[in-house]
């Protein structure tokens, strides 16, 4: 099905965003509320220490970034495959999480970046109203 794309206000996709560049992008609020949700579990999860999620932008692309204070994945190119668990995922969850974001960001013909803790999602920005 096509997309039914609506004005989404990126900070509206999570609680305590911080505000580099107050950005919106045209797409599918849920999906994208479920793919920034993912991240932030993933993140409080497998991760270490404070999660911050950050909202910016350039004026082309708009970005929602999830990072925490640990290493990062062992294994990046990986993580992004259908029922991959990692060595530290202690027996929950199915392994969909981040194959649900990246096909969620590819649907808005956007992508995840990973590097090292931070995750990226990036989508393309429009001026608000879109």
């Amino acid at each position: 099905p096509a997309l039914q794309a609506e004005p989404v206000r990126l900070a509206d996709l999570a609680d305590d965003v911080v505000i580099e560049r107050d950005v919106w992008t045209a797409g599918e609020r849920a999906a994208l509320e479920r793919a920034v949700d993912n991240l932030v579990r993933n993140a409080h999860k497998h991760g270490e220490g404070r999660v911050t999620v950050t909202v910016g932008g350039d004026g082309r692309e708009a970005f929602i970034r999830v990072e925490d204070e640990g290493p990062g994945p062992s294994d990046p190119e990986r993580i992004f495959e259908r029922f991959h668990r990692g060595p530290q995922a202690r027996g929950e969850g199915s392994g969909l999480g981040l194959a649900i974001v990246k096909a969620i960001a590819e649907r808005h013909g956007g992508r995840v970046e990973v590097d090292g803790p931070r995750f990226t999602l990036v989508v393309k920005e429009c001026e608000a109203p879109c």
